[in-house]
């Protein structure tokens, strides 16, 4: 996860107690696109509206 620039921080630092559900977004992305055949842009963009409502990451 970059940070501030090109500053490289472990997810679990920036997510704090939300790292697990940050971590379970990203696994069910992952396999919705690998297993499910999803399209990988959609999945992709609806990840990212999850995690700016979960805390305010863009990816």
């Amino acid at each position: 996860m970059i940070l501030r620039g090109c500053l490289a921080i472990r997810p679990s630092q920036v997510a704090g107690k939300r790292y697990g559900q940050l971590s379970n977004l990203y696994v069910k992305a992952a396999n919705t696109i690998l297993y499910e055949g999803a399209d990988a842009g959609a999945t992709l963009a609806a990840l990212e509206q999850q995690l700016v409502a979960l805390g305010g990451w863009r990816i």
